[in-house]
């Protein structure tokens, strides 16, 4: 009889600690690796009604002018043992050179990584917010885990640049 009530605990924590577990991951050791690149068209074009789709963690920046806009990273990888969060890759404008804040310009959604796994030549293409000014480019990496979206890595662009 004590081997069916330990059973039947041990069948119920296993089966509570599954309903309460999280539907994203917690953060892991998610990287950018490796050499990034970035494109951005000379014309800008105004868009209307909210702007252009975006898939990472905003959905749209707004009506504005956008650039066509390409933004590609050899690795990014994994290194912790569980899979990932969603992933966010971004493309921001910064003030200067290593400010740690700036402008988000274009973000795209790469979905999750499993355990110590990379993603290889990541690219990502669409329209970034056009603000008729040289700025530094950065790419950033936000993961989505059960406390929000969280940041993961950074790759600091030294060369101004016109957005």
């Amino acid at each position: 009889m004590k081997s069916f009530i330990n059973r039947l605990c041990i069948g119920a924590l296993t089966i509570a600690a599954l309903l309460t577990s999280p539907s994203q991951s917690q953060a892991g050791d998610v990287t950018l690796d490796g050499y990034g690149s970035y494109s951005l068209s000379r014309n800008a074009t105004y868009i209307g009604r909210g702007g252009p789709a975006q898939s990472g963690r905003y959905r749209n920046l707004g009506s504005d002018y956008y650039k066509s806009a390409v933004i590609r990273m050899d690795f990014i990888t994994n290194r912790s043992f569980t899979r990932s969060g969603s992933l966010s890759f971004e493309l921001w404008a910064m003030p200067y050179y290593g400010a740690t804040s700036g402008i988000i310009c274009m973000t795209r959604g790469i979905g999750q990584i499993s355990g110590n796994r990379s993603l290889r030549k990541v690219s990502a293409s669409g329209r970034a917010i056009s603000l008729d000014e040289r700025r530094f480019p950065e790419f950033n990496l936000f993961e989505y885990t059960w406390d929000g979206w969280e940041s993961s890595d950074y790759l600091s662009f030294s060369n101004r640049v016109l957005f």
